[in-house]
């Protein structure tokens, strides 16, 4: 995947409460797609290809836009959304 700039999204930390960060520095387009990839790429890897997915978002700042891109990241690689 290549990030905004055209350089790879950087390594993306999880903690306790998941992935977190600023938006625009930690919280990024390049990162939030470079992990709907990797759920997509785990929940192949375990038989659940097709699946359905409930993406949902909370009133945060530019929450709805996330949701939309891992909702395409989703549809693309097969899954029910």
């Amino acid at each position: 995947m290549v990030g905004e700039q055209g350089s790879p999204p950087e390594r993306i930390h999880f903690g306790t409460s998941g992935f977190r960060g600023r938006w625009g520095k930690e919280y990024t387009e390049a990162s939030v797609r470079a992990t709907a990839q990797g759920i997509c790429d785990h929940l192949n890897d375990q038989g659940l290809a097709g699946a359905c997915i409930v993406v949902g978002y909370d009133s945060r700042l530019h929450a709805d836009q996330a949701a939309a891109w891992v909702a395409g990241i989703c549809l693309g690689n097969g899954f029910r959304v």
